[in-house]
């Protein structure tokens, strides 16, 4: 064989291997996307997980209230025994602190037998104002407060309420004051792998649950929590509240979990 051939015998094995090198590289890098592709899919199914059952926590609140509040309204077209009416009916919902009617003609009844000062003036209060003007009202919306702390024990609350519209006229609105601390605690608890917490706050961002108590009540925009250093930060918004959902998952976990789980 002349050394020409011979070099181009070498030439073609070197050729053939390098393919065989390209292609393996290649179904390498697909078979890797795929690995990938899956560790991302059970990263995000799992953080839906967690968000889920906060969902169903916050979900559940807000349907509670809203059916005691749409109970009231057909309790009230007799005024009757009217405070005994609520009572009754607060008492059957948990999460209720008080429920009370407040009347266009400033008359106002409350639970418990809570003293009310004769200068209190029910339509002057943010869950009653939200309701003047809006007498197309077609019982599909129920008014959700901000957070705010009770003045007498500091807990954390938020009224909800609906208005009581007859003749396309605002006849008066109905409003309950809800107790969030139980929820705060139960969310408080909810531990995502050995280091992942939850941090639920309102509308304005304001944080009504966070396992650093310290942070309650702050804006969680002006804490350092979301550039919290090995953390995988998730957010989604609860449509009935207005409440945003913050997961934070340690990357280290998810390093763990998915080795495990390859």
């Amino acid at each position: 064989m002349l050394l020409s051939e011979v070099r181009n015998e070498i030439k073609g094995i070197k050729y053939f291997i390098t393919s065989i090198e390209k292609g393996v590289e290649k179904k390498y890098k697909r078979s890797q996307m795929v690995i990938d592709n899956n560790i991302n899919y059970r990263n995000e199914e799992m953080i839906l997980k967690e968000n889920k059952l906060v969902q169903n926590e916050l979900d559940k609140l807000y349907d509670d209230i809203k059916i005691t509040l749409f109970s009231t309204l057909n309790v009230i077209k007799d005024k009757d025994d009217l405070v005994y009416k609520l009572q009754s009916l607060k008492d059957a919902d948990k999460y209720i602190d008080y429920l009370y009617v407040g009347y266009k003609d400033k008359s106002f009844y409350i639970t418990d037998n809570e003293p009310i000062p004769s200068s209190y003036d029910p339509r002057t209060r943010d869950w009653y104002k939200y309701w003047e003007g809006k007498t197309d009202w077609l019982g599909n919306e129920v008014y959700v407060t901000d957070m705010y702390l009770d003045a007498t024990n500091k807990t954390k609350m938020i009224t909800m309420s609906i208005p009581i519209i007859k003749n396309k006229k605002l006849e008066g609105v109905i409003g309950a004051d809800v107790v969030l601390d139980s929820l705060a605690k139960d969310l408080e608890g909810i531990k995502i792998f050995s280091k992942g917490f939850v941090v639920l706050t309102d509308k304005k961002g304001v944080i009504l649950s966070s396992r650093d108590k310290n942070l309650v009540g702050k804006d969680i925009n002006k804490t350092n929590l979301l550039k919290s250093k090995g953390y995988i930060v998730k957010k989604v918004e609860n449509k009935n509240l207005g409440f945003t959902i913050y997961s934070f998952i340690f990357e280290n976990d998810l390093v763990a979990f998915n080795k495990k789980n390859k």
